[in-house]
């Protein structure tokens, strides 16, 4: 999971610094990175997904997971295109930045409380 949000932020920064780049040589690095970085968030997810999910409801995980993959797609570039309509080609390396630091934000992995398991939950082992 902390690969996923390190490359969600990688991927956020690359694009918030694109529209700032004027030598194309420095754009060159940050296509290699944004690529390399983005590449990872499909495996990686898929992996997650299977991970977190029960086994015999994967099926239905990865069909929604699709369905909302398939929806991003096309929404996407309608938004996308929207903004930059409307404030120009920067605003959507911008926006793409912001929301994939966001993302980032939302996949960190939480701190996880320890605490000693109920008298009830203990009762299950101990017959």
């Amino acid at each position: 999971m902390k690969l996923l949000t390190r490359s969600l932020y990688i991927s956020g920064v690359i694009y918030l610094l694109t529209p700032l780049s004027p030598w194309i040589t420095v754009l060159v690095v940050f296509v290699g990175i944004l690529g390399g970085s983005l590449g990872l968030g499909q495996p990686l997810s898929l992996s997650f997904v299977l991970e977190v999910s029960p086994s015999d409801r994967r099926g239905e995980v990865l069909g929604l997971r699709m369905t909302v993959n398939r929806a991003s797609q096309f929404m996407i570039p309608l938004v996308f295109g929207g903004i930059g309509g409307l404030a120009g080609v920067s605003a959507v390396f911008w926006a793409s930045g912001a929301v994939l630091a966001f993302l980032g934000y939302v996949t960190r992995p939480l701190p996880m409380e320890i605490c000693c398991p109920s008298k009830s939950f203990m009762d299950k082992f101990n017959p």
